[in-house]
């Protein structure tokens, strides 16, 4: 991280290369494990401009809250672990959270209606083999099983499906808990080619995974409702318990990477890493409840990540890294959505890496990500909002403790 994440599938300087690239392996000559954690503290400022239920009477008439600040501090922890098996097989095995969000917006702001809490969490378990074919050029392959959690919970105008209580006052909505989960499975392949001692390339491409996710949903309505009110939300519209279910495809992603040391003491490291995120379109949550399907256009298009980095090795113990990178977003402000209000993002990072034994290291990094200024103008069920994202920002912390196990 302190180098922005440049040159991750070339460097191959301890065991998460497994992850970054499977042929990488090749480069850890004794059986290594690494621990870590990454630690983001994201920021954004919402402000809604204007709000309207499905009659088209002014939400922001009655909200308590037209400003909120959607983005949370979340952990991503890491398991990497690579065994040589001898000089030409290398195996590896890791743990990771390769994709993940968080938005929470309070029950009574003017967004309730498109989101409250969003969640989206995966865990990524991932075996590996690496050849190495020569001094020059090695392979590794690996499968990836992954689990994927969601919660995707809303407010619902229940006071404007039941017409003995025309009101917009948010004491009348009715809660939506929705939650759903699965496993899914995918591959990933890379390739590093050592071009001389100090320089080398790495191409890493991993599969798209395919989730049906399925759970439950879960409808609160408030007792200020009477039993025929109850009746008429429960059985004409919906709003009651029962299962949901939703298909998304989390995209592929090829990484080209590379590494050069300059001197003894100075390295450089750059990156370019495709994602395809056009395969997520829609997002849409089918009920059992009788509640109608809910859609969330995304209409995300691909993107592209640029990094580059260097490291400075003042003595034999340690390395000083920094990074720079611009990360585009799969969204713009045509499509942008309450629950995954995404922009493009630049960072600038630092990082330390020292060496206690010839076994134990620890490496620390830092990166200040400023995410860009963004609107939102969407429509679903009726419902309309629209506003602005501003004094968006992210600050990371990592740290990864490093042991070679013989």
């Amino acid at each position: 991280m302190g180098e922005s994440y440049a040159g991750a599938g070339s460097k191959a300087d301890d065991a998460s290369i497994e992850f970054d690239n499977p042929a990488g392996m090749v480069r850890i000559k004794k059986q290594e494990l690494a621990v870590s954690t990454v630690a983001v503290n994201a920021h954004s400022t919402f402000k809604a401009t204007s709000a309207t239920n499905r009659w088209g009477d002014d939400v922001l008439n009655t909200a308590t809250k037209t400003t909120s600040h959607p983005l949370t501090t979340n952990y991503l922890p890491a398991i990497h672990y690579v065994l040589p098996l001898n000089q030409q097989w290398y195996f590896g095995f890791g743990v990771t959270v390769p994709f993940g969000l968080e938005t929470n917006y309070a029950k009574d702001s003017a967004a309730r209606y498109f989101g409250t809490d969003s969640k989206i969490e995966t865990v990524n378990i991932n075996p590996s083999l690496a050849y190495a074919f020569n001094d020059h050029f090695s392979f590794g392959l690996g499968l990836s099983a992954q689990y994927i959690h969601a919660d995707l919970d809303q407010m619902v105008d229940a006071a404007s499906l039941a017409p003995s209580k025309p009101s917009t006052a948010t004491n009348m909505d009715a809660e939506i808990d929705n939650e759903a989960h699965d496993w899914g499975f995918g591959w990933n392949a890379g390739i590093l080619y050592q071009f001389t001692p100090n320089t080398r390339v790495g191409l890493t491409y991993r599969s798209k995974i395919h989730h049906n996710a399925k759970g439950k949903s879960k409808v609160t309505i408030p007792d200020s409702y009477d039993e025929m009110d109850k009746e008429v939300l429960e059985n004409t519209y919906g709003l009651k318990d029962g299962d949901v279910s939703t298909k998304l495809d989390l995209p592929e992603t090829i990484v080209l990477s590379g590494y050069h040391d300059i001197n003894q003491a100075w390295a450089m490291m750059a990156s370019a890493t495709y994602t395809r995120w056009r395969r997520f379109k829609d997002l849409t949550m089918e009920f059992t409840s009788g509640l109608s399907d809910a859609t969330i256009h995304e209409n995300f298009h691909d993107t592209m990540k640029y990094a580059i980095g260097t490291d400075y090795r003042p003595n034999s113990r340690t390395i000083l890294r920094a990074g720079l990178a611009y990360d585009q977003s799969p969204t713009c402000n045509k499509y942008r959505t309450i629950p995954l209000p995404d922009a493009s993002r630049q960072w600038a990072s630092l990082g330390l890496k020292y060496m206690f034994t010839k076994t134990f290291a620890i490496d620390l990094g830092y990166a200040y990500v400023h995410i860009n200024r963004g609107s939102v103008d969407q429509t679903s069920s009726g419902n309309t909002i629209t506003g602005n994202y501003r004094h968006s920002y992210a600050n990371l912390f990592g740290a990864q403790l490093n042991w070679v196990l013989g």
